[in-house]
């Protein structure tokens, strides 16, 4: 498997990214303690946090035993972009 984020930017990015995940993730149960959706996708104003959430519910529905978050910037947290991802996400 590639090494790369999810990168939900479109539709078809986020479910390639997300099939690719699933098909490799029996593999490697043993190692995979999470899964990270979106890589500063707040702070390039691709999704609001809401939307984001959303992406990573999706991804946790899949993934039931797996942590599921995002990765982005500071300010993003700061100015309550991503409270509903923190509130719903596993990992931030």
């Amino acid at each position: 498997m590639a090494n790369q984020l999810f990168r939900p930017d479109t539709d078809d990015s986020y479910n390639a990214d997300k099939q690719a995940v699933l098909d490799n993730y029996p593999q490697y149960t043993d190692q995979v303690y999470a899964v990270t959706v979106g890589s500063e996708t707040l702070y390039r104003g691709n999704f609001t946090g809401d939307q984001l959430l959303d992406k990573i519910k999706d991804v946790k529905s899949s993934l039931p035993n797996v942590k599921v978050g995002t990765a982005d910037s500071w300010n993003k947290y700061q100015d309550g972009t991503a409270d509903p991802v923190v509130k719903g996400a596993d990992i931030v």
